[in-house]
């Protein structure tokens, strides 16, 4: 009798956990400045905004999901801010050495009309 020595191989399975910025070894990073385009700056009448959004990041680097978690924003507002993040090519979080999904919370605050113009993002990569 004869045994067949033929190893066989399996597929790699994509890990689906998102992680958070404690369990990363780096962080996802935007490939490109962020361009808010024409939501720069105040909100439409001229009242200083805040959101915070959680944005869940694949292993490729292209942006899953957006959610709204928290916002002072109008609703056109808000759909322009999502859609540019959900747009947003990032380099994916690495986590042991390899690329991983990451999830990120990302609080934005818009300036009160004659202050400096733009949205600011914190600068702590823990809250990226």
């Amino acid at each position: 009798m004869q045994i067949s020595t033929t190893a066989l191989t399996l597929p790699e399975v994509s890990d689906p956990t998102y992680y958070s910025a404690r369990e990363l070894d780096s962080y996802p990073r935007p490939v490109a400045p962020l361009n808010f385009g024409h939501t720069a700056g105040t909100t439409p009448d001229g009242v200083p905004g805040r959101a915070q959004l959680l944005l869940q990041i694949n292993e490729h680097g292209t942006v899953d999901r957006v959610s709204i978690v928290e916002t002072a924003l109008p609703g056109d507002l808000e759909d322009e801010l999502r859609a540019m993040l959900a747009a947003t090519r990032f380099v994916p979080a690495r986590k042991d050495g390899r690329p991983v999904k990451s999830r990120v919370l990302l609080r934005i605050d818009f300036a009160r009309a004659g202050e400096e113009q733009g949205p600011q993002i914190p600068k702590n990569p823990g809250r990226w």
